[in-house]
């Protein structure tokens, strides 16, 4: 019979670059069961995602920064907030480095 086991801290990481692109994904999780953690991309063409995610007790919670065409930030749909910056975008390596040293904040 399958039995639940107490969730264990853990962290998990990658970065990758080349071609002019880049991408990235990080995720911790603590003995509580609370995960966090964030991915993300740049093309060659300057198009980019970053999402920060969470999930725990409270749900599962996401914020996407994006300037994919199609998306407006006008709908947040299933906790989810879409920010879509029309000014100069910030690299996703250097969100991901903020993240990280500074804590995911909403």
């Amino acid at each position: 019979m399958f039995q639940l086991q107490a969730p264990k801290p853990f962290a998990v990481a990658y970065q990758a670059n080349g071609d002019g692109a880049s991408s990235f994904r990080s995720e911790q999780g603590d003995a509580s069961g609370n995960v966090r953690g964030s991915y993300g991309y740049r093309d060659a063409q300057g198009l980019y995602r970053m999402v920060e995610y969470s999930a725990g007790q409270g749900g599962f919670q996401a914020a996407v920064k994006t300037n994919e065409p199609g998306v407006d930030g006008k709908e947040n749909p299933a906790d989810v907030i879409h920010e879509c910056p029309t000014g100069p975008s910030r690299n996703p390596r250097q969100i991901h480095q903020d993240v990280f040293r500074h804590g995911w904040t909403r």
